[in-house]
């Protein structure tokens, strides 16, 4: 990113008044932009005067900065109540030391593990938003060391959760928008109940972002690919903004998933 400094001119007394006045409009100009577009970039924040939103409606939180997520700040990647309009939480998250031995059979835990996705692995967690005529949402965040790391795990992780989550036959690939400094892969396929799903797997920065979505029958929700596209945008801010230091406040813009049925 380039940074303007203050432009500094002195007034030499053989230019004339008319040319001074019109060296100082030109230097003023090329202080506040650094292009004939507009677009001012003088300042550590996004492009103009108010940041742009994504397919979520989300406020667009600037440059990736990819910075190692202590286990106090793990839950706070993931949407919480009232980020997703319309959805309940199911419950509130927990987070996971990964390296730690696990309390239960069906905690995570890649205690020693160091291949695949837990190479460099450290925290984890999840949260779920049900809708009666929808179905399921459901966010995962793993914090690795690094952002080769998680990188590095991004393709691993995705493996793992198709293998687990969808049937063999019939899963197509969905092609996101790509993010800069991001790696995005998302399939469409049959979930274990027999009901539409679909997964996508991001890394961002020092994380990997998982959602999946899924339900029983009728109440599992089709997405489209602009849909799926929205909420991976919705949980890639948040885990930008966390990663940046500040507070997660991106939430999912009211419309941008749309129900067959009446809202919950």
């Amino acid at each position: 990113m380039k940074f303007t400094g203050n432009a500094r001119f002195t007034t030499v007394r053989t230019v004339t008044t008319a040319a001074a006045l019109a060296a100082a409009l030109l230097l003023t100009g090329c202080s506040s932009s650094d292009s004939d577009d507009g677009k001012s970039k003088s300042s550590g924040k996004s492009e103009g005067s108010k940041p742009e939103s994504g397919p979520s409606g989300t406020t667009d939180p600037g440059p990736l900065v990819a910075a190692r997520i202590d286990a106090a700040r793990v839950v706070s990647v993931l949407p919480g109540d009232g980020d997703l309009p319309g959805w309940r939480i199911s419950a509130a998250p927990s987070p996971y030391d990964l390296q730690q031995e696990p309390r239960s059979r069906t905690e995570p835990s890649c205690r020693g593990k160091a291949t695949g996705w837990c190479k460099g692995a450290l925290h984890t967690s999840t949260a779920q938003f049900n809708r009666p005529d929808a179905g399921t949402v459901e966010f995962t965040v793993h914090t690795y060391e690094s952002a080769q790391a998680a990188t590095a795990a991004q393709q691993a992780l995705l493996t793992d959760r198709a293998q687990l989550e969808l049937l063999p036959d019939g899963q197509q690939k969905i092609a996101l928008p790509a993010r800069e400094g991001e790696r995005t892969d998302a399939v469409r396929g049959t979930g274990k109940l027999r009901s539409p799903s679909v997964l996508s797997v991001n890394a961002v920065g020092t994380t990997v972002l998982t959602i999946r979505t899924f339900g029983l029958g009728t109440a599992a929700k089709t997405y489209t690919d602009t849909e799926l596209a929205a909420l991976t945008t919705l949980f890639s801010d948040r885990s930008r903004q966390i990663q940046k230091g500040t507070e997660a406040t991106a939430r999912l813009q009211d419309g941008a998933l749309s129900y067959a049925g009446p809202k919950g």
